[in-house]
């Protein structure tokens, strides 16, 4: 999952049940679950909307 703070800092966080990692979310913080299994011509569609959630613009 892609933690994204408000002032635009990405932070990727590994999710598994043996993973004991935590994240520290701030308040306003975007969490997004990238997709998995796309096909080649969708490859960059995960980077995409990093880049547009990190700009605010959906």
């Amino acid at each position: 999952m892609v933690v994204i703070a408000p002032n635009g800092d990405t932070h990727t966080v590994p999710v598994a049940y043996w993973n004991s990692a935590d994240a520290r979310l701030i308040p306003g913080s975007l969490v997004y679950v990238p997709f998995t299994s796309l096909p080649s011509e969708f490859a960059h569609l995960n980077a995409t909307i990093v880049n547009l959630l990190t700009r605010r613009m959906l």
